[in-house]
């Protein structure tokens, strides 16, 4: 059995950009768990990179992903 990480939880935040308030609160809030290392867009993205593929990585390797689902969310499009 493969040993147990001594690492933060990777948690990815996914949402609509209208919605960015309410994860940037619950994201704050997991900043304080010394256990939990949240991903959040404005805060990990960097001007001039390759947005997609960055986020893709990412996901690559969370351990766990939080999809946000409000009314603007499911109604936007593109």
């Amino acid at each position: 059995m493969p040993e147990p990480q001594n690492r933060p939880l990777r948690v990815f935040l996914c949402h609509a950009s209208q919605d960015k308030p309410t994860v940037r609160e619950l994201h704050q809030r997991l900043k304080t768990e010394g256990w939990i290392d949240s991903w959040l867009d404005e805060d990990r993205l960097l001007l001039g990179e390759d947005w997609d593929l960055k986020i893709q990585k990412e996901l690559d390797v969370a351990d766990a992903v939080i999809v946000f689902i409000s009314d603007t969310a499911i109604n936007k499009e593109g």
